[in-house]
């Protein structure tokens, strides 16, 4: 809209475009129709660009049409991983003229479910979800009937919906036989918050791989944050049989193991191997490098999205499980002194 101008309306744009103002609905809303051309359809939206019309999307979502708007409720806006899943999805959704609205519900299930309200009051087409763990899913599963939906990182317990994720079992297998290798028999596996999805298959697969190797595995997963877990790793490793490597389930895990083996004066990773899960900006750049299981974030948020939108086009038959492959990042934290090529866990 032109400076000092008053609001452009779908009017103008007939008038601008030479064509009445059910051509102009039918293109703005993606109608198709024999009643007009591709090309003044073209000649519409060359006059909407020029008069720099805005749909106003609130009364059309109250007619019952599209808003242009999808929800994406991640657990976390600070975690490196889950910022770019938000960045996956942001980008599709630019693609498509798409706009997101972004919520975090710290695992908290009531927060979760007020979210998931608060979107659907804001009549958003669709919604992509990583869902809380919790054991009484009624209401939310009541409202997710109600809007297509996209489980994201994790599958939604009680509900039939497309899912992106990684095999968790696999490549927590995965790196756990890397430290394995390097001669490690005593082996802690440490987290929070076990009634996640994917905590739950990470240390499925930790406890295989040491079973695979004849060895009994230390599985501490506590709490619902990550607040415990320096005061668990100190408590761990300041007995006289400590583990002699540690696997970290995430990012924030991964923090709190390094600050209390700095605390407590031990080398990484000559007194303490690590890996983790969750590969992020400064991994590969302190020192010594840190090797984890790199999740394709951005990837996952896109593909989530692109499954939505099909699903938003039309598309019907059976719900999809995408499984992404993850990647095993072997860095000098595990041991290794010099980084072989990045190993690959496929799905």
């Amino acid at each position: 809209m032109r400076k000092g101008q008053s609001a452009i309306t779908i009017k103008d744009v007939a008038r601008e475009a030479g064509v009445g103002l059910m051509t102009v609905s039918r293109v703005i809303n993606g109608v198709p129709g024999k009643k007009y051309s591709e090309a003044t359809a073209e000649r519409v939206r060359q006059a909407i660009e020029r008069l720099g019309y805005e749909p106003n999307q609130v009364a059309r979502s109250l007619r019952g049409r599209r808003t242009g708007v999808i929800g994406l409720v991640t657990t976390s806006i600070v975690d490196p991983f889950w910022a770019s899943c938000a960045r996956g999805v942001e980008l599709e959704a630019r693609e498509r003229n798409y706009v997101p609205i972004l919520m975090a519900s710290d695992e908290n299930c009531e927060i979760e479910e007020r979210q998931v309200a608060a979107l659907q009051g804001r009549r958003v087409d669709g919604l992509l979800l990583a869902a809380t763990p919790r054991l009484h899913r009624t209401t939310l599963i009541a409202r997710l009937a109600s809007i297509p939906t996209v489980a994201l990182d994790r599958p939604i317990a009680g509900v039939k919906t497309d899912c992106v994720m990684i095999d968790n079992e696999a490549a927590a297998a995965e790196a756990t036989r890397h430290l394995i290798q390097h001669g490690h028999r005593r082996i802690a596996f440490v987290g929070y918050h076990p009634r996640i999805y994917t905590v739950q298959k990470r240390t499925i697969g930790f406890v295989a791989a040491m079973n695979e190797a004849g060895l009994e595995g230390i599985v501490r997963t506590i709490g619902i944050t990550a607040a415990p877990i320096y005061d668990l790793v100190r408590e761990i490793l300041s007995g006289r049989n400590r583990p002699t490597a540690i696997f970290a389930t995430n990012t924030m895990t991964m923090q709190r193991v390094l600050q209390a083996a700095r605390d407590l004066g031990l080398a990484i990773p000559g007194d303490l191997a690590v890996t983790g899960f969750e590969d992020f900006a400064w991994a590969g750049l302190v020192e010594p490098g840190l090797t984890v299981v790199r999740q394709p974030g951005e990837e996952m948020g896109r593909r989530a999205a692109q499954l939505l939108f099909d699903r938003l086009g039309g598309q019907k038959g059976p719900t999809q499980r995408v499984i992404l492959d993850s990647e095993l990042v072997i860095r000098e934290s595990c041991g290794c002194t010099k980084r072989p090529a990045v190993t690959a866990v496929s799905a």
